[in-house]
């Protein structure tokens, strides 16, 4: 939807009635609201306006990725990583090389294998 990359940065109604309006939606301000009201991904602040909700998620495998990456060069996503992911979490080894790569401090050389990045 159009608002998850927009609402990085809380916004009000009158803002994101504007980007419906830009995008030649024809929602009105009630529906936007049925629509951010029922989406997990969006939270309503004290102040009224709306906001994407953080990606723990993500944080969560980083921290489970740094936990298995302390004191070694380099490990295996399979045998060092994926045992370690708590049940509810549902993630694949692709999944976390990905997370690891895009936080800047991981690289993969080679298949299910991380890294410190060089």
């Amino acid at each position: 939807m159009i608002f998850y990359d927009y609402l990085e940065q809380p916004k009000n109604m009158e803002q994101l009635y504007g980007v419906v309006q830009e995008e030649g939606m024809t929602w009105n301000e009630g529906q936007i609201e049925l629509y951010l009201m029922l989406n997990p991904d969006y939270l309503r602040q004290e102040d009224g306006r709306w906001v994407r909700k953080p990606n723990d998620r993500r944080n969560q495998i980083l921290q489970l990725i740094d936990k298995a990456m302390a004191g070694k060069r380099a490990v295996s996503v399979s045998k060092s990583i994926m045992p370690e992911i708590p049940l509810n979490l549902i993630t694949t080894p692709a999944e976390v090389i990905t997370i690891a790569i895009e936080s800047g401090r991981y690289e993969s050389p080679k298949e299910e294998v991380l890294r410190y990045k060089k």
